[in-house]
């Protein structure tokens, strides 16, 4: 009741002059109430169906400067629990001294076996995003993250699994291709080629006058190192 008091305190009652100064207006958020202090009644419902004053009840109770607790059910006071619990309890001995009967004992229910396969999957829960029909909805799957390994055949570094990765080394790959074949440079024979050859004698006595190494006056030779 001290925390409904303390919570009251930020609604605001108003009184519907009635005679018996009992009808109240409760304004507050998110909306505003209306209180019966004569008929136990708010339009929240709380009040009735816990049999205490809800927080708009206890405004409208401070209004008229009365106690709460006088607006409680009358099952819900000390002098109810102490009436219902006046009479004794008669004692009961063990379970070792109860008196036999003579009818038979109860068992359980038979097992039948319902037809079909016997079922050994757990049926998902509501939560848990699975339908327990036969139909369900196509759902993505996320492919499994694996580590990279290195290959036993060729040793060599790979992302994808065992098995695919030797697949993917065992496919026929295209032949790779010829290299180019360079021609060899023509041989320079130390063969000299003489273009005088089939020349008359006249052009060749004048070629031969032509060709003649004169040498410079005042040449000198270079010596040798």
């Amino acid at each position: 009741m001290e925390k409904l008091r303390k919570e009251s305190r930020q609604w605001q009652p108003i009184w519907a002059e009635d005679t018996r100064y009992e009808k109240f207006e409760v304004h507050g958020h998110p909306t505003h109430h209306v209180v019966d202090l004569g008929k136990k009644l708010c339009t929240c419902q709380f009040w009735m169906l816990t049999g205490i004053p809800c927080v708009h009840a206890c405004a409208a109770i401070s209004r008229v400067n009365k106690w709460p607790e006088d607006f409680c059910h009358k099952l819900l006071t000390m002098e109810s629990y102490k009436a219902t619990y006046s009479h004794h309890i008669n004692p009961l001995p063990g379970q070792q001294l109860w008196k036999r009967s003579e009818a038979n004992r109860p068992l359980a229910p038979l097992v039948k076996r319902k037809p079909g396969q016997l079922q050994t999957k757990r049926r998902n829960d509501t939560d848990e995003g699975g339908q327990s029909s036969k139909k369900s909805n196509p759902t993505t799957t996320l492919k499994r993250q694996l580590r990279p390994f290195a290959c036993k055949y060729c040793l060599q570094k790979a992302e994808n699994s065992q098995k695919e990765h030797e697949q993917n080394r065992n496919t026929p790959t295209r032949p790779r291709k010829l290299p180019l074949r360079r021609r060899s440079p023509t041989p320079t024979g130390s063969a000299s080629f003489n273009p005088m050859e089939g020349a008359s004698e006249a052009t060749a006595a004048r070629l031969a006058n032509f060709l003649k190494f004169v040498p410079t006056p005042e040449f000198k030779l270079p010596r040798k190192k």
